[in-house]
């Protein structure tokens, strides 16, 4: 057993395996261990030339935990699930290939609360957006494919219960910067948000103009009052009508 084993940002505790080593190929067939309150089972090859393969399934894990080794936001919340097919030749993050397929339920998204802003936008008024601003899930999750130091996460959808937003994002393994963007509709109007921050901190942003533009939400010019006359418009009319 060992007691703590730290993958990058990830900690895994109390691991269990009968570690094996055959022609070369060291082997952790079937390991299991501990990882933010929930459960792994991962299996591992590495070869004498640095060739690596892992097969990772994890359940029940604490995202705000991960996220806080991770140092993003750990206010996020919620439980994740996840599985990941991983290879490599060499360590570094160039090297890194594969697909994680992620589920993750009752998390925040930060940037904005979602009925407000669309109660706003109905108003033609400006939304409130700020980092500590966040609306509720039910649910997002999404398939990551790992290729070239970029992570392109497809079929990447969230539901907020009420309604639902779908997209598309990208992860640049160098810096963890986080681009992507979701649509969807809520409160019978048609949203654009944009995704930003970096993966473990990451940033919703409702695009505005684009919201408005796709819901007709210009405000239509108020009427121009008539002009009354002034006392001495009135004056000049009486004499001009007599003499």
């Amino acid at each position: 057993m060992i007691g703590e084993l730290s993958t990058g940002p990830v900690k895994l505790v109390q691991l269990k395996s009968n570690m094996q080593i055959q022609k070369g190929v060291l082997k952790l067939p079937k390991a299991k261990a501990l990882t933010y309150d929930g459960k792994t089972e991962l299996e591992v090859q590495l070869n004498a030339q640095g060739h690596w393969n892992v097969v990772y399934r994890g359940e029940s894990i604490n995202l705000s935990s991960l996220l806080n080794d991770a140092s993003g936001n750990s206010k996020v919340g919620g439980i994740l699930n996840l599985q990941a097919n991983l290879y490599g030749g060499g360590f570094t993050q160039q090297a890194l290939n594969g697909q994680i397929g992620f589920s993750a339920s009752q998390a925040k998204l930060f940037g904005f609360n979602l009925e407000d802003t669309t109660v706003a936008l109905k108003q033609y008024k400006e939304p409130e957006q700020k980092n500590d601003l966040f609306t509720e899930t039910e649910h997002f999750g999404g398939v990551v494919t790992i290729h070239d130091g970029r992570a392109v996460i497809d079929n990447l959808g969230v539901n907020f219960g009420s309604s639902r937003a779908r997209g598309q994002a990208q992860v640049d393994l160098n810096n963890h910067s986080l681009t992507g963007q979701l649509t969807g509709r809520s409160n019978g109007l048609d949203l654009t948000i944009n995704l930003a921050g970096q993966w473990q901190s990451p940033i919703a942003v409702l695009d505005t103009e684009q919201i408005r533009k796709a819901n007709n939400l210009v405000a239509k010019p108020q009427p121009k009052e008539e002009k009354k006359p002034s006392g001495w418009d009135k004056l000049k009319d009486f004499f001009r009508n007599r003499f």
